[in-house]
Protein backbone atom coordinates (compact mmCIF):
# COMPACT_ATOMS: atom_id res chain seq x y z
CA UNK A 1 0.00 0.00 0.00
CA UNK A 2 1.42 3.41 -0.89
CA UNK A 3 2.24 5.68 1.99
CA UNK A 4 4.26 8.71 2.94
CA UNK A 5 7.28 7.32 4.76
CA UNK A 6 8.86 8.75 7.89
CA UNK A 7 12.00 7.96 9.86
CA UNK A 8 10.27 5.12 11.74
CA UNK A 9 9.44 3.38 8.46
CA UNK A 10 12.99 3.85 7.19
CA UNK A 11 14.44 2.51 10.44
CA UNK A 12 12.35 -0.66 10.18
CA UNK A 13 13.26 -1.20 6.51
CA UNK A 14 16.94 -0.78 7.40
CA UNK A 15 16.73 -3.19 10.35
CA UNK A 16 16.84 -0.75 13.28
CA UNK A 17 14.57 -1.00 16.33
CA UNK A 18 13.21 2.52 15.77
CA UNK A 19 14.15 5.96 14.41
CA UNK A 20 16.13 6.96 17.50
CA UNK A 21 18.08 3.70 17.34
CA UNK A 22 18.86 4.52 13.68
CA UNK A 23 20.24 7.94 14.65
CA UNK A 24 22.40 6.36 17.32
CA UNK A 25 23.74 3.42 15.28
CA UNK A 26 23.72 4.52 11.63
CA UNK A 27 27.33 5.81 11.47
CA UNK A 28 28.65 2.70 13.26
CA UNK A 29 26.69 0.26 11.12
CA UNK A 30 27.93 1.87 7.92
CA UNK A 31 31.54 2.25 9.10
CA UNK A 32 31.29 5.94 8.27
CA UNK A 33 34.46 7.27 9.82
CA UNK A 34 33.80 10.83 8.66
CA UNK A 35 30.12 10.89 9.66
CA UNK A 36 29.17 12.72 12.87
CA UNK A 37 28.00 10.58 15.76
CA UNK A 38 25.11 11.69 17.94
CA UNK A 39 26.28 12.46 21.48
CA UNK A 40 22.94 11.27 22.90
CA UNK A 41 21.92 14.74 24.07
CA UNK A 42 18.64 16.47 23.36
CA UNK A 43 17.97 20.18 23.16
CA UNK A 44 14.74 22.15 23.29
CA UNK A 45 15.51 24.42 20.36
CA UNK A 46 15.89 25.39 17.66
CA UNK A 47 13.36 22.94 16.20
CA UNK A 48 13.44 21.86 12.57
CA UNK A 49 10.29 21.82 10.45
CA UNK A 50 9.10 18.68 8.68
CA UNK A 51 8.16 18.67 5.00
CA UNK A 52 7.37 15.99 2.43
CA UNK A 53 9.79 15.36 -0.43
CA UNK A 54 9.30 12.48 -2.87
CA UNK A 55 6.96 10.69 -0.47
CA UNK A 56 9.26 11.06 2.55
CA UNK A 57 8.95 13.17 5.69
CA UNK A 58 12.26 15.02 5.97
CA UNK A 59 13.61 18.15 7.63
CA UNK A 60 16.33 20.47 6.46
CA UNK A 61 19.37 21.50 8.46
CA UNK A 62 20.98 24.92 8.20
CA UNK A 63 24.10 23.24 6.84
CA UNK A 64 22.22 22.17 3.72
CA UNK A 65 21.72 18.57 4.79
CA UNK A 66 18.33 16.90 5.14
CA UNK A 67 17.30 13.82 7.09
CA UNK A 68 14.28 11.58 7.54
CA UNK A 69 12.08 12.62 10.47
CA UNK A 70 9.22 11.16 12.51
CA UNK A 71 7.03 12.58 15.26
CA UNK A 72 8.47 9.97 17.63
CA UNK A 73 12.15 10.87 17.20
CA UNK A 74 14.44 13.90 17.35
CA UNK A 75 16.33 15.33 14.38
CA UNK A 76 20.01 14.63 13.89
CA UNK A 77 21.89 15.78 10.79
CA UNK A 78 24.46 13.27 9.55
CA UNK A 79 26.09 16.01 7.49
CA UNK A 80 27.08 18.40 10.28
CA UNK A 81 26.25 16.54 13.48
CA UNK A 82 23.86 19.29 14.62
CA UNK A 83 26.78 21.65 15.09
CA UNK A 84 24.46 24.56 15.99
CA UNK A 85 23.13 22.60 18.97
CA UNK A 86 26.54 21.27 20.03
CA UNK A 87 25.80 17.76 18.76
CA UNK A 88 22.47 17.44 20.55
CA UNK A 89 19.43 16.16 18.65
CA UNK A 90 16.73 18.73 17.98
CA UNK A 91 12.93 18.64 18.15
CA UNK A 92 10.91 18.34 14.96
CA UNK A 93 7.79 20.38 14.26
CA UNK A 94 5.13 18.52 12.27
CA UNK A 95 1.94 20.08 10.93
CA UNK A 96 -1.19 19.49 13.01
CA UNK A 97 -2.90 18.19 9.85
CA UNK A 98 -0.19 15.63 9.01
CA UNK A 99 -2.67 12.82 8.29
CA UNK A 100 -4.77 15.03 5.97
CA UNK A 101 -1.61 16.08 4.09
CA UNK A 102 -0.64 12.45 3.60
CA UNK A 103 -4.14 11.55 2.42
CA UNK A 104 -4.16 14.42 -0.11
CA UNK A 105 -0.73 13.47 -1.44
CA UNK A 106 -1.68 9.82 -1.78
CA UNK A 107 -4.64 10.78 -3.97
CA UNK A 108 -2.04 11.63 -6.61
CA UNK A 109 -1.47 8.92 -9.13
CA UNK A 110 1.98 7.41 -9.56
CA UNK A 111 3.74 4.39 -10.96
CA UNK A 112 5.93 2.79 -8.31
CA UNK A 113 9.48 1.89 -9.18
CA UNK A 114 10.37 -1.82 -9.21
CA UNK A 115 12.57 -1.52 -6.10
CA UNK A 116 11.93 -4.13 -3.41
CA UNK A 117 12.65 -1.45 -0.78
CA UNK A 118 9.28 0.29 -0.25
CA UNK A 119 10.88 3.61 0.72
CA UNK A 120 13.06 3.65 -2.39
CA UNK A 121 10.10 2.57 -4.53
CA UNK A 122 8.06 5.55 -3.34
CA UNK A 123 10.97 7.97 -3.65
CA UNK A 124 11.68 6.84 -7.21
CA UNK A 125 8.07 6.46 -8.31
CA UNK A 126 7.15 7.94 -11.65
CA UNK A 127 5.21 11.18 -11.31
CA UNK A 128 2.03 11.13 -13.32
CA UNK A 129 0.56 14.44 -14.46
CA UNK A 130 3.84 16.16 -13.57
CA UNK A 131 3.42 16.35 -9.81
CA UNK A 132 4.97 14.28 -7.08
CA UNK A 133 4.35 13.52 -3.45
CA UNK A 134 5.66 16.80 -2.07
CA UNK A 135 4.37 19.25 0.55
CA UNK A 136 6.00 22.36 2.00
CA UNK A 137 4.93 24.13 5.19
CA UNK A 138 2.20 26.62 4.44
CA UNK A 139 0.59 24.64 1.62
CA UNK A 140 -3.05 23.92 2.41
CA UNK A 141 -4.91 20.69 1.73
CA UNK A 142 -6.98 22.64 -0.80
CA UNK A 143 -3.78 23.70 -2.58
CA UNK A 144 -2.56 20.10 -2.72
CA UNK A 145 -5.85 18.91 -4.17
CA UNK A 146 -6.01 21.84 -6.61
CA UNK A 147 -2.49 21.03 -7.84
CA UNK A 148 -3.55 17.46 -8.50
CA UNK A 149 -6.82 18.43 -10.18
CA UNK A 150 -5.19 21.04 -12.43
CA UNK A 151 -2.25 18.81 -13.39
CA UNK A 152 -4.59 15.95 -14.22
CA UNK A 153 -6.87 18.25 -16.26
CA UNK A 154 -3.91 19.63 -18.20
CA UNK A 155 -2.64 16.15 -18.94
CA UNK A 156 -6.08 15.07 -20.15
CA UNK A 157 -6.54 18.29 -22.13
CA UNK A 158 -9.47 19.37 -19.95
CA UNK A 159 -8.32 22.59 -18.35
CA UNK A 160 -10.96 23.74 -15.84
Amino acid sequence: MPKIFDAEDVAKVEGYRDATDRIRLYPHRHNATNMPIWNGGLCASPPVTARVNAGRWIADCECGGAEYVAPSAPFFCFSCGNVLSQGKARPVTFPSNKVAIEEALLEREFLPSPSKNPVTAMENSVKLHGIGHDWTPGESIKTLRDQHRIAKSLKEGKVK
